[in-house]
């Protein structure tokens, strides 16, 4: 038996059959009448014949229950503080793993080394050791205090130097881009074509279009009366909603009814799983809101990247070293290689070398610095070396 409309219904809405007790509602986004003939619902409305069988069951199971007069007291949620033992322990195991001892860290950190962060794991492991904002005033309070910082554990200083990087956090998460970027857009590519496959294969199933009827059959049943029944349809992103709607008893679910009505209709629906094989492809774990929000996030890193390399530009650093001897010019590189001439340069030519370094040192502040004339016997010999001369550059 049937009745009309319903308070949800329209007048050319079948709602279906009347349940004899009230039941749980199955809270859906029903669409409305005047949208339905743009939809797959125009041509499947609600198979009420595949429920006729299982009503007295889905009536039993899907009973609502009754509310209990006996109020529970609440109980006040205690708030965890994170100790600073649990901190300093998880620092000194991501200090163990590293290539490198902990304190070249710091300068792998500045100058991005990859040879010391090879990969995104030993990035994403030294980001997580730097100090929050809360812990970096407490370790800057600690070091104001006592200059000695005798007091602090190894993953205390450690977690004090990484403070002295400047900009730590971009630096380290412009390594992670790089490592991550290319990996991110390939999975996102997969799941994007699994999306694709599985959605071309339910729109041309016939299997999944009757257990769509039957599932808004079932909805308009358990909603008869309300104001979401009678529903013509629904939004497709509520069939989750069937696995979370429970019987009284909690042991069967809405999907797990439904699909019991679908395997014992006469003739059976057969098993989704022949004809949507694509719904079974592990990318579709991943929703498409989740891989827009990656298309999202590694836009964003490269934005990153490209102000990180605006604030801290490659520089060059200048070394001279003069050598002193009486060679010709064409063998002072051979002299160089072969004589021990550390000491006497250090000793003999301390004075010229200073005044060619006041002169040198104006220029080691630009992106380019120019070799200085020597004044005395010999050639000098320039070495340049890429490097940060403020802590802020040195990356490729």
């Amino acid at each position: 038996s049937s009745r009309g409309g319903g308070v949800g219904g329209g007048a050319g809405v079948d709602p279906g059959p009347a349940p004899g007790r009230k039941l749980k509602s199955f809270f859906w986004d029903r669409i409305p009448e005047n949208r339905v003939p743009a939809t797959f619902w125009a041509a499947h409305p609600p198979d009420y014949g595949l429920l006729g069988p299982h009503l007295a069951l889905a009536e039993e199971l899907f009973q609502a229950p009754q509310l209990s007069a006996k109020a529970g007291k609440l109980r006040a949620a205690k708030s965890l503080a994170v100790l600073d033992l649990k901190r300093a322990t998880a620092i000194g195991i991501r200090m163990s793993r590293m290539r490198r001892p902990w304190r070249q860290m710091v300068s792998a950190a500045i100058t991005l080394d990859v040879a010391a962060l090879p990969d995104a794991a030993a990035a994403r492991a030294l980001l997580q050791c730097v100090p929050t904002p809360d812990e970096a005033k407490l370790l800057d309070a600690f070091r104001r205090n006592d200059a000695s910082l005798a007091g602090l554990a190894e993953a205390e200083l450690f977690a004090l130097d990484l403070m002295t990087v400047p900009r730590v956090h971009q630096r380290l998460k412009t390594l992670l881009v790089r490592f991550e970027a290319r990996s991110a857009l390939a999975g996102v590519s997969r799941v994007i074509a699994a999306h694709r496959a599985a959605q071309e294969q339910t729109r041309t199933s016939p299997s999944f279009a009757r257990a769509l009827a039957g599932a808004l059959a079932l909805g308009n049943f358990l909603n008869h009366g309300s104001r979401l029944g009678a529903a013509p349809g629904f939004r497709i992103r509520n069939l989750p909603k069937l696995q979370d709607t429970r019987s009284l008893d909690g042991r069967t679910t809405a999907l797990s009814f439904l699909a019991r009505v679908l395997v014992e209709a006469t003739p059976p629906v057969p098993p989704l799983a022949a004809e949507l094989p694509a719904l079974l492809a592990p990318a579709l774990r991943t929703p498409l809101s989740e891989a827009a929000e990656t298309l999202a996030s590694v836009a964003e890193g490269l934005q990153a990247v490209q102000q990180e390399l605006s604030a801290s530009p490659p520089r060059l650093v200048l070394r001279l070293t003069v050598l002193q001897d009486a060679t010709p010019p064409h063998a002072s590189a051979t002299a160089a290689a072969s004589q021990d001439t550390s000491q006497t340069t250090g000793s003999q030519n301390a004075q010229p070398l200073n005044a060619g370094s006041q002169g040198a040192s104006s220029q080691l502040t630009g992106n380019r610095a120019k070799p200085q004339s020597g004044t005395r016997q010999g050639r000098p010999f320039a070495r340049v070396a890429e490097g940060a001369s403020d802590g802020g550059g040195g990356h490729e």
